[in-house]
């Protein structure tokens, strides 16, 4: 590969410039009335303006902050809002203001978590970064993530290490799972990987460094964490060369293999690998290295040992990035020190961390606003840290959040006495695209030592989005702030369609927001149509819309299930003709959206292919992470509420699953979801409708819903508590637990259906059951041997027990093998209902 000489050949010549460009791109109306000048302010993130005559002078040390400072002013005087699905710029006056200085309280603004690379932009062009970048700079972002195009440069250093292309084939995943190969997690899913892809990621990676730099958006370039391939064993068999425990229920041909941090190669491979990656791409300063996310730590029992091998390990990894960049810094993500907290105790990570200075190190507190670990570890031992949320799982787009936490998350850490070497504020949701409300406020929050107060920006965001402040908008989003965007934290929102098929209980759900506040709020959306129009106002009528209409899709296919369970054919049809048609209305409704289309996804995959074999392989790829991922635990982490994707696989895998219910026949979910991912048919690309005639069909279909809360096949279902099970009762390991039954005097002597339903409540851990008994007089009676799981998502959580009969004095118990998932924080209730047969 030829090196990058001039690594500012393809920016922007000055910060001023590249401002100008941001705005050209995205406001060209106004472009020529904005003039920026680049002043050293004494701070990276601050800027100041002021206007004068219709003219609007922008003053920063860098394009991200110009680019905020316009943007700022934009949204303060016209009401403007640049995003992902697209923006709004009312015509206006550009009106005189004097000179308004605003500095961020942070160094830094990072976007993205490693996963975003995966769940969002895995399959983007140039045309994508190009807008992404500037929505990063118009928001004042100024570090990111930049692992593209790293596989190839990681090619190379194997190969110089004499490793073979087989070796690499088994190596590196597809490119919609790489960024958790990059993490150790998985090797080979999905691939070998195409020689193409690690030609064209190069390219492209190019373009994307080169604006990053043009702007001032710090990249983080990978590191070396450790992981090899599988040939590194063979090729050097006096080395240290860990295999890693399989992550995720993948099978260990997929799983991965770490290289001993203390080995004297260590470092050898860390330097070659960044002195590769400067060489083609240029400098980045910062470096990510994350060795042991979500792994089990290869150290010794004897606790001072212990200790010791944990500063080594620190030291290891810093010496490669060192090895290789002698000014770099190790970024880290903090993600291990709660994923594995009963093992990262204080002198844990004090010991790792104190081999690195403090000034060659920043520390990740990826999920601050549930988990501040920043607290339990006080604030990582003088070391420079970055508050941090996860807002979105799985670059899920449903509609959620949590305003009430987001608007003050910021200056409640900032004002915190012991918060540290506090250095930035980090956006680390796992995919983007969606959830733009949540994105302005946070960004807005990065910019203000102070908490934002929702009575007065909702307005504003109302105004900015829509292009005026309509009454019913700003009730809509008032009433959306205080039910969807009220919601907990570590919620993944799948609709129960979202699920694979299997038997329900009557309460199986998923954690999407239902309310009647939330639905008042649609209404009140829709009602703002009569003076308000936009790609915005469209896009948040489709999302929400299409979001209520799939929850009452789930209330349809629960009653489908239920009563194909009960026998009743004729109802369980009619349930599912509803469910059928509500899913066919939301996905009209979200063909009108600029993003959630599946047909956008596969597109953006395909043109990476350069004939029908390659386009195949990468739309196969793009579908396998949208839906099943892979390994046994992984399905529909990445759910997307996308056109298409709803009524070319969600809706048909359940229709053909209870028709097969019904008929007593066979069904292979897992042979039918892999035939659609490998030969399914092309998605067909639906041409939107004209805004009016989309919001118009929206408003119909809003009105076509039921009222909140009406009766439903399952509510009407009784079911009493069996027992339960509290924090510290369940084990880790399987073990078994017997609870007693209460029969009542009805159904003594009687002949019906037997349901045992387990329901997790609360707690950080779900409950695992691996086969459940029925137990008379202590004797074994009736088994259902399958497993189940209930926690955030339920599992095949109910066990069916046909034909049981409960006979006159005699002692009844239920006998469950169970475990709970990471930890024993679980609480939940087990419920029992007998349906005697003729009853």
């Amino acid at each position: 590969m030829a090196a990058l000489r001039d690594h500012h050949a393809a920016t922007e010549d000055s910060p001023a410039r590249a401002a100008e460009s941001v705005m050209r791109r995205n406001f060209p109306l106004v472009v020529g009335r904005f003039h920026f000048k680049t002043v050293p302010l004494g701070k990276e993130l601050s800027y100041r303006y002021r206007a004068a005559k219709g003219e609007v002078y922008v003053e920063g040390p860098n394009a991200v902050a110009m680019s905020r400072g316009a943007y700022d002013y934009l949204r303060t005087t016209l009401g403007a809002q640049v995003s992902w699905s697209g923006s709004s710029l009312p015509d206006g006056k550009l009106t005189d203001t004097p000179w308004k200085r605003v500095d961020s309280p942070y160094q830094f603004v990072l976007q993205d978590n490693v996963c975003t690379f995966g769940y969002t932009t895995a399959y983007y062009g140039w045309k994508q970064w190009e807008h992404y970048l500037d929505v990063m700079a118009l928001h004042g972002v100024n570090m990111e993530f930049a692992p593209v195009g790293s596989e190839a440069i990681w090619a190379e250093t194997w190969k110089k290490f004499g490793l073979t292309q087989k070796d690499l084939d088994s190596f590196f995943t597809g490119p919609a799972f790489l960024p958790w190969h990059r993490m150790g997690n998985v090797n080979g899913h999905g691939g070998p990987i195409p020689a193409s892809y690690l030609k064209q990621s190069v390219s492209l990676q190019k373009q994307i460094l080169g604006r990053m730099r043009s702007l001032g958006i710090k990249p983080i370039a990978p590191a070396f964490a450790g992981f090899v391939p599988n040939g590194f064993k063979a090729k050097y068999p006096a080395e240290n060369v860990l295999t890693v425990a399989s992550w995720a229920g993948f099978a260990p041909e997929f799983g991965t293999h770490i290289l001993h941090p203390l080995s004297p190669m260590y470092a050898k491979i860390g330097g070659e690998y960044i002195r590769a990656w400067r060489k083609e791409f240029g400098d980045a300063d910062y470096y990510l290295a994350d060795s042991f996310n979500e792994l089990e730590v290869p150290v010794s029992p004897d606790r001072a040992t212990r200790l010791a091998e944990l500063s080594g390990f620190g030291k290891a990894v810093y010496d490669g990035i060192r090895s290789g960049d002698p000014k770099g810094t190790w970024v880290m993500q903090g993600w291990l020190f709660y994923n594995a907290a009963g093992f990262w105790d204080k002198e844990s990570v004090a010991a790792l961390l104190k081999p690195v200075p403090n000034d060659k190190m920043i520390i990740l507190d990826l999920f601050a606003e549930a988990a501040p670990i920043w607290k339990m570890q006080d604030a990582f031992y003088g070391k420079p840290w970055i508050v941090s949320t996860i807002t979105t799982w799985g670059g899920n787009n449903q509609v959620y959040g949590n305003f009430e936490k987001y608007r003050q998350l910021s200056a409640e850490t900032l004002a915190a006495p012991n918060h540290g070497n506090l250095v930035g504020f980090g956006l680390s949701f796992e995919g983007s695209e969606s959830n733009e409300a949540e994105y302005e406020l946070l960004c807005d929050s990065a910019w203000s030592a102070d908490p934002i107060k929702l009575e007065e920006y909702l307005p504003k965001f109302v105004r900015n989005r829509y292009g005026n402040v309509n009454p019913h908008a700003v009730a809509a989003w008032t009433k959306f702030a205080a039910s969807v965007y009220n919601m907990g934290f570590g919620v993944h929102p799948n609709h129960l369609m979202q699920s694979r098929p299997h038997d329900l209980s009557p309460t199986s759900r998923g954690e999407v927001h239902d309310s009647a506040l939330f639905r008042e709020g649609v209404k009140e959306l829709l009602a703002a149509r009569t003076d308000t129009e936009g790609q915005l106002y469209t896009a948040d009528v489709m999302q929400f819309t299409a979001q209520l209409a799939l929850l009452e899709a789930d209330h349809a296919l629960r009653d489908a299930v239920l009563t194909a369970s009960d026998g009743d054919t004729a109802a369980s049809k009619s349930h599912e003709a509803k469910f059928v048609a509500l899913v066919n209305q939301a996905d009209q409704l979200l063909a009108n959206h600029p993003l959630d289309r599946v047909s956008r996804w596969e597109k953006f995959a395909e043109l990476w292919g350069s004939d029908a074999k390659g386009k195949a392989y990468y739309r196969s790829d793009a579908r396998r992470q949208v839906t099943t991922w892979g390994g046994p635990v992984l399905t529909e982490y990445a759910a997307k509420m996308w056109a298409g994707l709803l009524t070319q696989y969600y809706a048909p895998r359940w229709t053909q699953w209870l028709e097969a219910k019904r008929s007593g026949k066979p069904f292979d979910v897992l042979k039918w979801e892999e035939q659609w991912i490998r030969t399914g048919p092309v998605t067909p690309v639906i041409r939107p409708s004209k805004p009016d005639v989309a919001v118009e069909k929206a408003a119909k279909v809003l009105a076509a819903l039921p009222p909140f809360g009406s009766p439903t096949y399952a509510s009407t279902l009784q079911g009493q508590v069996l027992g339960r099970w509290a924090s510290g009762e369940p084990n880790t390991q399987y073990a078994s637990r017997t609870w007693s039954i209460e029969v009542s005097a009805a159904d003594i002597n009687a002949t019906g259906t037997l349901t045992i339903r387990f329901q997790y409540e609360s707690g950080s851990h779900r409950l695992h059951i691996e086969a459940v008994e029925i137990l008379e007089n202590g004797k074994v009676v009736a088994t259902d041997p399958h497993e189940g799981r209930t926690g955030l998502e339920d599992v095949a959580n109910t066990y069916r027990f046909p034909n049981f009969r409960f006979e006159a004095g005699r002692t009844y118990e239920l006998r469950a093998r169970v475990r709970s998932d990471g930890g024993r924080d679980s609480n939940g209730t087990i419920y029992l209902r007998f349906k005697p047969k003729g009853r």
